[in-house]
């Protein structure tokens, strides 16, 4: 089996899931954890800075862009001459939404230029449909993947300095555990390329995930593992979720972790991460924050506008929340992690966030909240531009108050 036919049976595992969909009552007797929308944590009033811009006006909108950064945060934590790297998701090669908008990655390079950075490295490495790092043995480039997504260029251009962890070998990571407790039955390998830079900033898409319901934030700290340990999570089950959130806890990455910025401009809402239906609403929305939370609950608030308000009903057969993903999860481990250390055949069934759209009963989210110990008791959410249509952050932010 090929990439290509793994994509059409994951597409079509979907697309019968969507109708053959377990009612919650009879999905929850599957699940080890119930839909309980966690407590409120006092005073966790986390900020969010977001604004609204009109497509086909992103090439004269930098000021707009850098007026959002600078709201976000204040800089304070970059000394001159630092080096900051943008960590991408790049899962593939295909272009934004299914990877980062190229036009918010140069207009981060060109901000971060303007205050001073040293050096800007931008990078990640792709998913193990197109390059995995093996004992003895490499498939695939990550540095060919962004230049067919159209960001290699774009890195360049700028003055930054691309970076793919692939291109390091499989001795080229270390093993590092999250804080205890944590999910991982044995600690992760990490790309030693963390050591290089003083401070990091994940630059996510919007959107929708086959396995994971939607990919942001949290989802794309796997870039920084080596399949071996890729391999491992995606055989975890019910784990899986958690064992990612994870990841931007290791001590080595959170410690740098400043800020999440997205451009939600266009919006995978079918699927995913590679292909789906593309929503190319009338006003993008670009926002950031320095809370990862904060940052994961407006993506998937927008994701679900998206799809709600701006997907053709004909085009929604295959849900953010995707229930078929136990068969597409074991077709992926058996066709792409032979050959990768601790692969065998058995899988575990990796289940639904069933209580979905209530984001954080998201097993991911509901990590995150339970070791801070609550979610957020509201936003302070700065909009540096203004939807023309009210309800749409209004809809927002009822899926971002649970």
């Amino acid at each position: 089996m090929n990439r290509r036919n793994f994509l059409q049976l994951s597409g079509a595992a979907t697309a019968g899931a969507a109708i053959t969909m377990l009612s919650p009552a009879a999905a929850k007797a599957f699940i080890s954890d119930p839909c309980q929308n966690p407590a409120i944590l006092p005073g966790y009033i986390p900020s969010i800075t977001s604004a609204w811009i009109a497509q086909g006006t992103q090439a004269s909108s930098y000021a707009i862009f850098a007026a959002t950064i600078e709201a976000a945060t204040d800089f304070s934590w970059l000394a001159p001459g630092d080096s900051v790297f943008l960590k991408l998701a790049l899962n593939s090669g295909n272009a934004n939404p299914a990877t980062t908008d190229p036009w918010a990655v140069q207009c981060m390079i060109q901000l971060l230029l303007a205050k001073g950075a040293g050096k800007v490295f931008v990078g990640d490495q792709s998913g193990a449909e197109y390059v995995i790092v093996a004992q003895s043995s490499k498939r695939g480039s990550s540095r060919t993947l962004c230049s067919n997504a159209g960001l290699l260029s774009v890195i360049t251009a700028n003055g930054a300095q691309p970076i793919f962890f692939d291109e390091y070998g499989y001795n080229a990571y270390s093993q590092i555990a999250p804080p205890t407790p944590n999910h991982w039955p044995t600690s992760p390998y990490v790309t030693n390329c963390i050591s290089q830079f003083d401070h990091i900033i994940y630059m996510p898409r919007v959107g929708s995930h086959i396995l994971a319901d939607f990919s942001a934030g949290m989802k794309i700290a796997i870039g920084f593992l080596r399949d071996d340990s890729r391999c491992l999570l995606h055989k975890a089950g019910t784990n899986f979720y958690a064992m990612y959130e994870e990841v931007s806890q290791i001590p080595q990455i959170k410690s740098k972790l400043r800020l999440v910025v997205s451009s939600g401009m266009n919006v995978l809402t079918t699927c995913g991460p590679d292909s789906g239906y593309v929503s190319t609403p009338n006003y993008g929305l670009l926002f950031a924050s320095t809370d990862l939370l904060a940052h994961d609950a407006m993506s998937y608030a927008w994701l679900q506008w998206n799809y709600a308000y701006n997907t053709p009903s004909n085009d929604q057969t295959a849900p953010p929340t995707n229930t078929g993903r136990a068969m597409v999860n074991s077709m992926f481990v058996s066709m792409f992690f032979n050959g990768v250390a601790g692969y065998n055949n058995t899988t575990s069934s990796l289940p639904a966030n069933i209580c979905l759209p209530n984001v954080y009963t998201h097993r991911a989210m509901a990590n995150y909240v339970a070791r801070i110990g609550g979610r957020p008791a509201g936003f302070n959410w700065t909009q540096i531009t203004q939807n023309p249509d009210a309800s749409v952050p209004r809809f927002m932010l009822g899926i971002m108050n649970g």
